[in-house]
């Protein structure tokens, strides 16, 4: 009777677990007019280790943990979005283009710096040069 009872608790347990679970599916494509989709770009639950990356086709398939309800999708190059998806199973992400410019970089050694910074005198070795 008692690995009866404790069967049921345990079943019980284990069908509460699965339906608070959420699973999210959707593509992610580019913000342009094509929408081509964006291979790799990751799809993640902040504050835990549940993350995916899109497919070939931008599609993706995610399953949030009890109580989650925001994902974070992001690419290089483009702008990092945070979406609520409480009442969501499917969804098309639309990613831009962040645009960023650079300064001028030079390598010094094993590291680098800005050209601005560099202050003393520059030299340019040939591989001819370090052979004699």
């Amino acid at each position: 009777m008692y690995k009866w009872i404790l069967g049921c608790i345990m079943l019980a347990a284990w069908c509460t677990g699965i339906k608070a679970q959420h699973t999210v599916s959707g593509t992610i494509v580019d913000g342009s007019d094509n929408e081509e989709p964006l291979i790799g770009a990751t799809v993640q639950v902040p504050g835990t280790s549940t993350g995916t990356v899109a497919d070939l086709d931008g599609n993706f398939t995610i399953t949030l943990p009890e109580g989650k309800h925001i994902l974070q999708v992001s690419m290089i190059g483009y702008k990092t979005q945070v979406l609520n998806v409480k009442d969501k199973s499917v969804l098309k992400v639309i990613m831009h283009v962040e645009a960023t410019l650079m300064d001028e970089v030079v390598v010094v050694g094993y590291g680098t710096m800005k050209k601005s910074d560099l202050s003393g005198s520059v030299a340019q070795i040939k591989s001819e040069d370090l052979v004699r």
